[in-house]
């Protein structure tokens, strides 16, 4: 049994599996254990010895399947960065809002001097056109 492993394109992280000599009957070869249901009815030759260049052909499969299992993960990094470009936009808005409703209070004399006071006032305003 040979232990291979590949890095999924664009991202680091090892996707493991196991080339494993087998008696069948046909009488024996190689097999791709990649899952605990590849392991289903497998009569193992522990006889065998598995060499690099026999597990080769099996790396080529595993790269195959670990691109097509992880194809969307690659996505992740770019929509971490999505995320946190739209709460600084989301952030940027309840300021800007803010910003307008407490100088607009102001502007027609309708606020007070005290911020703390104001930020009640704009709480209250707030709840008043939520209800």
């Amino acid at each position: 049994m040979r232990r291979i492993a590949v890095r999924p394109q664009g991202l680091d992280l090892d996707y493991v599996a196991f080339v494993a000599a087998t008696r069948d009957s046909v009488g024996g070869g190689l097999r791709l254990i990649a899952d605990l249901d590849s392991l289903a009815g497998i009569e193992f030759d522990e006889s065998a010895m598995v060499t690099e260049a026999d597990a080769e052909p099996f790396v080529a499969r595993l790269q195959e399947m670990a691109d097509t299992e992880f194809r969307l993960t690659t996505h992740l990094t770019d929509l971490e960065g999505d995320n946190q470009r739209s709460g600084r936009a989301q952030a940027a808005l309840a300021l800007e809002t803010a910003y307008g409703l407490i100088t607009g209070r102001q502007k027609f004399g309708n606020a007070d001097d005290n911020f703390w006071k104001e930020l009640d006032a704009c709480w209250r305003l707030v709840a008043e056109r939520t209800a």
